[in-house]
């Protein structure tokens, strides 16, 4: 009868720890984005997150589960992933929208080709603004 309330103890224990890491796993997804991001920006964010502030996780807690994110392929990594001041993470970009957004570009710069604002510079050498 003592091992089995043991047991279940110890089961709603994992439960929790499952629950707090995909949280965490959460938070750190939330604060990345499509854009590369310093993994130390990504992480103090996520400490500084009101929800997870009861934790009390040190900050090689996160970059451990960082790299257990990029592992997963959920993240993108740049750069020492051990070292979170030399590394960058990212979403993996959204490519399906890629080449409408280039097909735009590509349109707004046949019709309205970029000129120099007036008095800044001659039209035939322009090399910015004047100060």
């Amino acid at each position: 009868m003592l091992q089995a309330s043991c047991f279940s103890q110890k089961s709603k224990m994992t439960d929790q720890n499952h629950e707090l890491r995909a949280r965490v796993d959460e938070v750190l997804v939330a604060n990345t984005s499509q854009y590369w991001r310093k993994v130390a920006l990504v992480i103090g964010l996520a400490m500084s997150d009101e929800s997870l502030r009861a934790t009390e996780f040190s900050d090689t807690y996160y970059l451990a589960r960082i790299k257990a994110l990029v592992e997963a392929g959920m993240l993108e990594a740049a750069g020492d992933i051990g070292q979170m001041r030399f590394s960058e993470v990212r979403r993996e970009p959204l490519k399906e929208h890629w080449p409408s957004c280039l097909h735009r570009a590509e349109q707004r710069s046949a019709i309205a080709p970029v000129n120099p604002p007036h008095g800044w510079a001659q039209a035939d050498r322009y090399h910015g603004p004047p100060w």
